[in-house]
């Protein structure tokens, strides 16, 4: 559990207590076979090797936690990923803010070369997407913010998801920015558009990219 403040524009986390750690023997063999997968740790809380326990999945990884290390009073600085050579191997996509590379921009230009799809997400600003370590752009959603929070993670689960539906790293991209920005218009998960609703959305975001 963490306690979020900010500094100008950038976030301040402070970690108040933290889960156990999740090693591979924890996930269940059930698991083992599925079809998407999204590892996301928030405190360093995860073993690296589970990424290499999904032999059927498209795996996708949001490496935030790996990048976090506790200091005095639960304050939190970030990090290199020090276990990237680990994960991306096994990665079909990874997931970053801009917040959480822009002292890491090298390596982190590195790793999207050894993943098919990556994103950096930048707020209002939309996102920058990678195929193959090539970059575009994303343009934003317009949204009337409530609850940023976890707006990141929407856009990864989206990203990943429609990828596999479609196998169009463009589309599934403008998907994602549109389902993160009708997340941040709720609190918590309330603003999460159910399918209808993010397609209405996606079709209105399209026009709008080609002043229709």
């Amino acid at each position: 559990m963490f306690r979020v403040g900010s500094s100008g524009t950038l976030r301040e986390l402070t970690l108040l207590s933290r889960a156990e750690d999740i090693e591979v023997g924890a996930l269940p063999s059930a698991w083992r076979g599925v079809g998407l997968a999204l590892i996301c740790p928030v405190a360093n809380e995860v073993d690296p090797l589970l990424a290499a326990c999904f032999d059927e999945a498209s795996v996708g990884v949001l490496p935030q936690g790996w990048m976090r290390t506790r200091g005095a009073e639960g304050a939190i600085s970030r990090t290199p990923w020090e276990d990237a050579g680990l994960v991306l191997p096994h990665a079909q996509s990874v997931v970053v803010s801009i917040e959480d590379i822009d002292p890491f921009e090298k390596e982190a230009l590195e790793w999207f070369q050894q993943v098919p799809m990556a994103a950096v997400t930048r707020g209002r600003e939309g996102a920058v997407l990678f195929v193959n370590g090539e970059r575009y752009h994303v343009a934003p959603d317009p949204a009337t913010e409530v609850d940023a929070t976890g707006a990141g993670d929407v856009f990864a689960t989206t990203l990943l998801i429609e990828y596999q539906r479609e196998g169009n790293a463009w589309d599934a991209a403008a998907a994602a920015a549109c389902c993160a920005a009708a997340s941040v218009e709720g609190v918590g998960a309330a603003g999460i558009p159910d399918r209808a609703a993010l397609d209405a959305r996606v079709v209105a975001y399209r026009r709008r990219q080609v002043g229709g």
